[in-house]
């Protein structure tokens, strides 16, 4: 297991250094809890198991499993419910990752589309208004992409 850093993509979604931390916490006790998972599946194939260790091993991943979950209350991970829904499904969370992407994909054609319409439309409200004599000069608004005739 690794030690959880807060990337810039992190930061850029909000996330803060406590949160960071908190995430730190609860992938340490993750590791702590298969690592303790491992050594009871270890000592269950054993032919002579002791009680007391196999306990003690129990205690503490049920420790580890309640640390797991105090420390992810305040890590303040929030999921999308799609994603949920799509997992309670048992449909694989890149299927959310896809349609993620296309729809954002979708969104940023959308919005160059607009971009140029405003921008088109903003070209023609201002040779109009030059048509019209309504600047007093073309220094004050150039026009975008086109030259100005008086």
């Amino acid at each position: 297991c690794r030690c959880a850093e807060i990337s810039p993509a992190q930061k850029q979604f909000g996330m803060t250094d406590a949160t960071g931390a908190a995430l730190a916490r609860v992938e340490e006790h993750i590791c702590t809890t298969l690592n303790e998972i491992t050594q009871i599946d270890c000592m269950t194939q054993s032919p002579e198991v002791d009680n007391d260790l196999l306990f003690a091993s129990i205690t503490a991943l049920v420790d580890g499993l309640e640390h797991v979950q105090t420390d992810s209350r305040s890590a303040d991970i929030r999921l999308p419910l799609q994603l949920l829904e799509c997992i309670d499904t048992a449909r694989s969370p890149d299927e959310f990752s896809a349609a993620l992407a296309e729809h954002s994909a979708a969104a940023k054609r959308d919005l160059g589309i607009k971009t140029q319409a405003l921008n088109s439309l903003g070209e023609a409200v201002q040779r109009l208004a030059a048509q019209e004599a309504l600047l007093s000069s073309s220094a004050e608004l150039p026009l975008p992409h086109t030259t100005a005739t008086s």
